[in-house]
């Protein structure tokens, strides 16, 4: 990607627009809007004026405490690249993205309009949940570019971190949580190493999906790389039901067989029901234990997030 330095900013081709960006130091952003993050993670958004020939644009900064600058690479990359092959209108769009300050891990990209999911009304959830699923068929269609794969040091340097998290749990149940890192630190390796990989979010769950003006606009690609594409159904299906159920919304597994139903049917037909539920046990797994290492970092109980764990995933198809 053919970059241009100004101001301390790596500007991609998108942002040919904009001639300069006025932005207060990070101690004084203009405004301040926390997002809450699962997995024990905040974000931070700052809003700033990006000056344009356009004139005053709102624009996100969009940074995060306890990550490597290496994810927000990543969701350089990837918004970068979605945005210039097809989700760049609607119904299915990702915010515009304007560039990446490789000094202070900072991404930058333009302020979208739309509101949470877990604000909107049961019928426009149905709606967003068949979107969902079409945005990742739409995803995982488009050709997968290398720099986008993560490499197994990366992989099993985030998997130390929650060895090492988890130290603080008692003997017995620690050895059970090692094993099982273990299992799903092998599997997501086998995933990511695999022949027919494609482009996966990994990360889209309702806090993550704006509905806005005739569709939906996907944020936080953080987690973005190449993987299994079923990977990434199951994800989606697992936190619209783990977040549901938490704010009690109604026709919960509903919506997520709709999200199934709807990717399927864009799918190729060797997309199997049976690969998707030993996908989706992984999956369960792994978010899991992101839950658990959230939990110990937040000093919350652990207890029912382990007895989960040793449950397998509820299927809703």
């Amino acid at each position: 990607m053919r970059q241009q330095k100004h101001s301390h900013l790596a500007f991609d081709r998108v942002s040919k627009s904009i001639d300069r960006v006025t932005v207060p130091p990070p101690q004084r952003p203009l405004q301040i809007l926390d997002l809450k993050r699962v997995g024990g993670y905040a974000d931070a958004c700052y809003v700033v004026l990006v000056t344009g020939r356009r004139g005053a644009l709102s624009t996100t900064i969009r940074g995060s405490i306890g990550r490597h600058d290496r994810s927000r690479w990543f969701a350089a990359q990837a918004q970068t690249y979605a945005w210039n092959h097809g989700f760049s209108h609607s119904p299915i769009r990702v915010p515009r993205p304007i560039g990446y300050d490789r000094v202070t891990g900072w991404w930058w990209y333009h302020n979208a309009d739309g509101v949470p999911v877990v604000d909107v009304t049961e019928r426009t959830r149905h709606q967003t949940a068949s979107l969902v699923g079409r945005a990742l068929r739409k995803l995982h269609q488009l050709d997968p570019v290398q720099d986008l794969h993560r490499t197994p040091r990366e992989e099993r340097s985030n998997w130390n971190n929650a060895r090492r998290v988890c130290q603080r749990l008692t003997t017995p149940v620690r050895n059970r949580v090692y094993s099982m890192i273990d299992v799903t630190e092998q599997l997501d390796l086998r995933f990511q190493s695999m022949a027919d990989r494609r482009i996966v979010h990994h990360d889209l769950h309702p806090q993550n999906i704006l509905v806005g003006k005739g569709g939906i606009v996907i944020l936080d690609f953080t987690e973005a790389r190449l993987s299994h594409p079923l990977v990434d159904v199951a994800t989606s299906v697992i936190q619209w039901g783990l977040q549901g159920r938490a704010l009690r919304w109604r026709s919960i597994a509903a919506q997520q067989r709709l999200i199934w139903k709807t990717y399927k049917s864009f799918a190729p037909r060797d997309v199997s029901l049976t690969d998707f539920r030993f996908i989706q046990n992984h999956v369960w797994q792994r978010i899991g234990l992101q839950r658990l290492v959230g939990a110990i970092l937040e000093h919350r109980p652990t207890a029912p997030i382990i007895n989960d764990l040793s449950r397998s995933c509820p299927n809703p198809l």
